[in-house]
C-alpha cells in the first residue's frame, strides 16, 4: 500500500514522507509521463496458512511452507 501513499501525496501536490519506498502510479492513471517501476515486488498471504512470494523481472519465487520454495520463470511458464 506504500504506492497508494506516494500517489495520493503526488495528487495533493506534496512530497511523500522521507524513507518511503512507494512509487506513485499517477502516470498510469493519467496516461501522462512514464511510469516508474519497482525493482522487486513482494507479497505475503496470511490466508490459508501464510505464504510469501517475490518477483524480479520474469522470475517469481514462492514459499507456501517454511523452507520449501518454488521458482518460476514467467516467460516460460505463464501458468
Amino acid at each position: 500500500f506504500w504506492d497508494y501513499l506516494a500517489t495520493l501525496a503526488e495528487v495533493a501536490g506534496t512530497a511523500a514522507p522521507k524513507g518511503l519506498d512507494g512509487i506513485s502510479f499517477l502516470p498510469t492513471l493519467t496516461g501522462a509521463g512514464s511510469q516508474a517501476r519497482h525493482e522487486l515486488l513482494y507479497w505475503e498471504f496470511h490466508e490459508r496458512g501464510f505464504a510469501q512470494a517475490i518477483r524480479a523481472d520474469n522470475w517469481k519465487l514462492i514459499s507456501r511452507k517454511p523452507g520449501q520454495f518454488e521458482l518460476y520463470n514467467l516467460a516460460d511458464d505463464l501458468g
